[in-house]
């Protein structure tokens, strides 16, 4: 009996996944803002948790069609820093 995971092997482990309530109100959001903007950066930390939200916003985004015409860049961050500057 197939068990329902989120590993499809009989579809060369193609992954099963679904965007949460949480996720999906982000999701909305950057739609939103899509719509008068010209590009979108990705900002996730550069880890695998980090590229794998990356991806996934990337996909549900432009399934929606919310990608036509945009330009898409990702940039990682390292490390943020509180800069104090002193007068």
């Amino acid at each position: 009996m197939p068990q329902n995971g989120s590993v499809r092997p009989e579809e060369d482990f193609a992954m099963r996944w679904e965007v949460n309530s949480r996720g999906d109100t982000q999701l909305n959001a950057i739609t939103a803002a899509l719509a008068s903007a010209q590009s979108l950066v990705l900002a996730t930390d550069p880890d695998r948790e980090g590229e794998a939200i990356s991806w996934h916003v990337q996909q549900v985004l432009g399934e929606r069609g919310s990608l036509q015409h945009k330009h898409v860049t990702r940039v990682t961050f390292n490390e943020i820093t509180q800069v104090c500057v002193c007068v």
